[in-house]
């Protein structure tokens, strides 16, 4: 990819992507080369939940993982 394009994009509004939704206050949005193709093979997950509920923590064997909490 010729990332010097001046067609390329490298911003997006995650929020304009849900990938799961259980109610107005615990979803999840995503950004991957869907939604931006300058991701390459990198996934983001944007991840909301209140109080009592939780993520599964899990890896992938074949992934490179990056988390940050915040809040």
């Amino acid at each position: 990819m010729d990332y010097t394009n001046p067609n390329l994009h490298y911003a997006y509004d995650m929020a304009q992507s849900r990938f799961f939704i259980k109610n107005e206050d615990n979803y999840i949005n995503v950004l991957g080369h869907e939604q931006l193709r300058t991701m390459g093979k990198t996934y983001l997950l944007d991840v909301f939940l209140s109080a009592g509920n939780i993520a599964e923590p899990h890896y992938h064997s074949n992934a490179t993982i990056f988390h940050r909490m915040n809040g």
